[in-house]
């Protein structure tokens, strides 16, 4: 809990949480006690709830690059799909 106290950026999270992930599930596997494994499981779901808090403060992808690809269409949008005549 302590390294998940001092992370700072989403690399560090995310080693958390996938150590975390395979204590608990080893501690399944090896029929630890429920203890060992509610601890593993706990530390799993703080380091989720920390990445999930992480992932909202960052700035959102705006979408298609025309200028970068060369394209003249905008981005594709579920709308856009539904409307295409089928190809087969």
């Amino acid at each position: 809990r302590h390294a998940l106290a001092s992370a700072r950026n989403l690399k560090q999270v995310k080693a958390i949480l996938d150590t975390a992930a395979a204590a608990e599930l080893y501690a399944r596997w090896q029929r630890l006690s429920d203890e060992t494994v509610g601890h593993a499981h706990a530390l799993r779901i703080d380091s989720l709830a920390k990445l999930g808090t992480m992932l909202k403060r960052m700035p959102k992808h705006v979408g298609g690059r025309r200028s970068k690809t060369g394209s003249k269409w905008g981005p594709v949008r579920l709308g856009d799909i539904t409307r295409m005549p089928a190809c087969f």
